[in-house]
């Protein structure tokens, strides 16, 4: 199985590795190559006699699924700023920002448990601006 381990994931044994690969831990790392797309690299561990590596395409969904995740999350500084220059939360509802919170956080834990990257990573920074925005509000009300 040298060479074909796992025909989607791409993987491939290294039976003979370099000696800076002895000390290797396990570490994720992501390049992108015009003709391959996003490629991840992950190395087991050292103490294992052949090493797997396994390569990973991130497909066209998962980068839109990114881009989105962007877009809608940094749609919330402006707000944040506006609200922090001008010292005044009084056109922003305390109800609304309650249950998005909520919602915000719900979301968070479904990406948590269904492990999706750009889920996690748009909740978590979406939850962080809006924590801030529900802070202005209580501070300036």
């Amino acid at each position: 199985m040298v060479g074909n381990a796992h025909p989607t994931l791409g993987g491939f044994f290294l039976p003979y590795y370099p000696r800076y690969m002895r000390r290797l831990s396990a570490k994720i790392v992501i390049l992108w190559s015009p003709n391959v797309g996003w490629l991840r690299i992950r190395a087991n561990l050292p103490k294992i006699k052949h090493y797997f590596i396994e390569l990973y395409y991130m497909d066209f969904v998962t980068v839109l699924g990114f881009a989105a995740a962007l877009l809608t999350t940094f749609s919330f500084l402006p707000q944040m700023i506006k609200t922090w220059q001008s010292k005044s939360a009084k056109d922003v509802s305390f109800i609304m920002l309650i249950f998005f919170n909520t919602g915000i956080f719900l979301w968070l834990i479904y990406g948590i448990i269904l492990q999706q990257l750009p889920v996690i990573f748009a909740n978590a920074t979406t939850l962080v601006f809006n924590m801030i925005i529900l802070w202005l509000k209580i501070k300036y009300r």
